[in-house]
C-alpha cells in the first residue's frame, strides 16, 4: 500500500534505500480490512525496530512519534492501542534489562560521532562499514568506516551486485565514497567502482 516514492516519515526520497514496512497484517488482533504496509527509508526502518531494544537518541524518538502518529490516524482505535502498547512495552522492558549490567551506557561508541558520507548523527543508525569486507583482493588495511544505515544499504547493494544501486543519489554517495577511500581499497575494487559510476 505504497502512495509516494519516497519515506513516509522523512521524506528521503532515493529508491535504492526504501523498504516495505508490515505495520498490520489482516487478522491480527481482530483486525479484518488488507494488511497494511508503509514506505520507508532504511534509517527510519531501522529506529522503528531498534526502539525495542537500544534507542539513545531524540532524532529516534522523533521518528517513532511520527510513526506512532501516522498509526494513529489509519487504524481502528482498539488496534492502534494495542501496537503502541506492545512497542513501548518492548523498549520499555530491554531498558529494563540494560539497567541491570552495572555501568553499562547505550551507545556510547556512536555518540557525537556522524556519518562519514551524509553527515546523519543520530546514533542509533550508525554502522561499521568494514573496508575489506567485501573485496575480492583485501589490502591490508583494517580500518572501517561509519556510516549511516541508509548509506551503508547503497555500499552493501554495489558489493553483493545482487540489486545494483540505480539512482543518482546513490551514484553520488557511491563517488563520494570513492573519494574518500579510494587508497584504502583494492586496485579491483577501485576498478570496479569506478566502471560502475562510469556506465
Amino acid at each position: 500500500m505504497f502512495q509516494e516514492n519516497k519515506c513516509l516519515l522523512c521524506g528521503y526520497d532515493n529508491p535504492d534505500i526504501l523498504e516495505d514496512h508490515l505495520v498490520a497484517f489482516s487478522g491480527e488482533y481482530g483486525y479484518s480490512e488488507p494488511s497494511i504496509s508503509l514506505h520507508l527509508c532504511v534509517n527510519c526502518h531501522r529506529a522503528i525496530h531498534r526502539c525495542s531494544w537500544t534507542l539513545v537518541s531524540e532524532g529516534s524518538e522523533a521518528v517513532i512519534a511520527k510513526y506512532l502518529s501516522h498509526l494513529e490516524t489509519i487504524l481502528p482505535p482498539s488496534f492502534f492501542h494495542v501496537l503502541h502498547a506492545e512497542l513501548l512495552s518492548a523498549n520499555e522492558n530491554v531498558i529494563r534489562q540494560y539497567q541491570r549490567l552495572n555501568n553499562y551506557v547505550l551507545a556510547t561508541r556512536s555518540l557525537g560521532k556522524k556519518c562519514s558520507l551524509c553527515d546523519c548523527s543520530n546514533p542509533d543508525l550508525l554502522e561499521e562499514h568494514d573496508l575489506n569486507a567485501w573485496s575480492q583482493h583485501p589490502q591490508s588495511t583494517t580500518e572501517n568506516m561509519g556510516v549511516c544505515a541508509n548509506c551503508h544499504r547503497i555500499l552493501v547493494k554495489f558489493y553483493e551486485k545482487k540489486t545494483s544501486p540505480t539512482s543518482e543519489q546513490s551514484k553520488a554517495l557511491l563517488q563520494k565514497y570513492l573519494s574518500q577511500v579510494g587508497q584504502l581499497i583494492s586496485g579491483q575494487t577501485r576498478s570496479e567502482l569506478n566502471n560502475f559510476l562510469k556506465s
